[in-house]
């Protein structure tokens, strides 16, 4: 038992901010911190942390306590646990009791105890699973090898096996053996698990301890073919991630896990050198999965069944993954699902499928074509309003432009009517040019207009510098002024802006907006030289034909003038390079 010294220590730990910054991105808000919670799937942040009062409050889900219930609940450990976890995080001596003084908590002590036992079913499992069964036949028939059935613990559960007789004893009560979720012993003693015959499958926590099991049918029914440990103190499937104790160190290592559904495809992978991967309990991913997966790498590959239970849950992977910040690529193959595809292909068409996934974005609009196809406006139109909210969620400017250039072109409509939406400006095309796919193109003066225009209704202090610069010097077109005017007297920018314009002026506007997003405003200046430069040329084609005139009409003075202005011209233009 540890030493209250140690205790009193850890619960005066400063920096509780620090710790739980390894499981949750928090941002300072007041004299608070604010995140996502762990412990429940949102997307408003609702977890509140008080460096003052050392406590986590969630306004979503109500979970709340200090720093050491915190490390309980996240971690799935015992109070000491959970203290000496803190402790050597936070350069804590951690002493012991002195003997007389260890009282374990009652919580602690059946933690330990349903870890024994556990551990030493899936010791009593193991040691059944021998060549003569048909569970061994089994494992083997699927090629798993000796060397993974040691690695994973695999074991099998007999019919006739008396596991009740062979773990209770003077220490292991009924009481006890009741709440490992191994089965249960009745009011005359007898003992029933709906594990028997079935091949075991041990499961592990990150720290490698035996908390749970999985357990497969071997006479080839559908019905219920893998079930799992009852839900425990121990063993809580949302939490856990199969194969993750073997993993970690190449999870950290890579900065990327493979994520798979079921117990074999890990088993498999591993097999095959892929040992980065781990199975999320064949249930939807959780966000306290999600979380543990992102203190150990920030990049998740799904390689999920490829049937629709596994193209769902792809969708809801990413939903979770992409809330955290974490990156995601989905693998892709022929197979149904990566244990059968390893088997087809090998190690190395895993790893060409490895090096050809693609974005969760290029795998979804993918999907969507294969489905729905683009054969009629009416299903572009379904395919765009589908796709757009997973471009919103891009945050990178770039990557957002590539996959809207992408996507344009495989649905044949304009780029900036898919930036629109994206970009929710209200800007729509004609439906006659959606699936125009060329555009005639613009003079760089009429281009550089555009980008005066768009640095024009997105910052007042631009603005003002651009109005300065130009002077008496005009856009270019007509329509190009007018449209100027409008947005100075206007007064405002962005959204604003466009709920002040006539209809054609708007429109024009949120097109130009998103079509030149990625622009830095720090480049006003190019494409106002650009646009001098248009007036300068304009004037020196209007020199050029006065002097001529002046050459012969004798206007000596003027043509003098004439000339001086003409090279100063010339040489300007020649010095500024536009």
């Amino acid at each position: 038992m540890l030493s209250q010294s140690t205790i009193v220590a850890v619960r005066a730990y400063p920096d509780m901010v620090g710790v739980l910054q390894d499981y949750v991105t928090l941002r300072k808000r007041g004299r608070n911190y604010l995140g996502l919670c762990p412990f429940h799937t949102e997307k408003t942040p609702s977890f509140t942390v008080s460096p003052e009062k050392q406590l986590y409050y969630c306004f979503g889900c109500q979970a709340s306590g200090d720093l050491i219930s915190f490390i309980q609940r996240i971690e799935h450990l015992g109070f000491q646990e959970s203290v000496e976890l803190i402790a050597r995080r936070g350069g804590i001596a951690i002493e012991m009791a002195p003997d007389h003084d260890r009282v374990q908590r009652p919580e602690d002590k059946v933690r330990t105890a349903l870890q024994d036992i556990l551990a030493q079913a899936r010791r009593l499992f193991s040691a059944k699973l021998t060549p003569d069964t048909e569970a061994y036949k089994y494992v083997i028939s699927r090629e798993i090898s000796p060397e993974s059935i040691a690695r994973f613990e695999l074991g099998y559960f007999p019919m006739t096996f008396q596991l009740g007789e062979a773990l209770l004893s003077h220490e292991v009560t009924p009481e006890l053996l009741n709440k490992t979720g191994l089965g249960t012993v009745g009011d005359r003693g007898a003992f029933s698990s709906s594990f028997r015959d079935r091949l075991m499958v041990p499961i592990f926590d990150e720290r490698g301890r035996t908390v749970g099991f999985g357990a497969r049918r071997l006479d080839g029914e559908s019905i219920a073919k893998y079930i799992n440990s009852e839900e425990t103190l121990l063993f809580n499937k949302g939490t856990l991630l199969f194969g993750l104790h073997l993993a970690k160190s190449e999870i950290k290592r890579q900065d990327a896990v493979i994520l798979v559904e079921g117990y074999l495809d890990v088993i498999m992978m591993h097999q095959y050198g892929f040992v980065n991967t781990v199975a999320s309990m064949g249930t939807a991913l959780t966000s306290e999965q999600a979380q543990r997966l992102k203190r150990l790498c920030g990049h998740v590959f799904l390689a999920f069944d490829q049937d629709n239970a596994g193209l769902a849950a792809v969708d809801r992977a990413y939903s979770v993954l992409s809330d955290i910040g974490v990156g995601v690529r989905v693998i892709r193959f022929s197979s149904k699902d990566p244990a059968d595809y390893l088997l087809s292909v090998g190690g190395e068409g895993m790893r060409t499928a490895l090096e050809d996934s693609v974005s969760y974005v290029s795998f979804k609009f993918d999907e969507l074509v294969r489905t729905i196809g683009v054969g009629s406006i009416q299903n572009v139109s379904k395919i765009v309003d589908t796709i757009v909210p997973f471009l919103k969620q891009e945050p990178d400017t770039i990557v957002r432009h590539h996959y809207v250039k992408s996507i344009s072109k495989t649905l044949g409509i304009e780029q900036d009517v898919l930036m629109a939406k994206v970009s929710d400006l209200g800007y729509a095309l004609p439906r006659k040019r959606l699936f125009q796919t060329s555009q005639q193109r613009q003079s760089k003066y009429v281009l550089a207009e555009e980008y005066i225009l768009f640095f024009l209704a997105s910052n007042r202090e631009v603005q003002a510098s651009i109005l300065y610069r130009l002077g008496d010097s005009p856009l270019i077109t007509e329509s190009g002024r007018e449209l100027a005017d409008a947005i100075v007297r206007a007064e405002h920018v962005h959204h604003d802006l466009l709920a002040m314009l006539p209809e054609e002026q708007s429109q024009r506007l949120a097109q130009i907006l998103v079509q030149y997003s990625g622009e830095s405003l720090e480049n006003w200046e190019l494409y106002c030289d650009v646009i001098l430069q248009y007036h300068r040329e304009a004037r020196i084609r209007e020199l050029k034909a006065e002097i001529q005139s002046m050459e012969s009409s004798g206007q000596g003075h003027e043509l003098e003038q004439a000339l001086a202005e003409l090279q100063s011209l010339i040489h300007y233009s020649e010095e500024a390079g536009v």
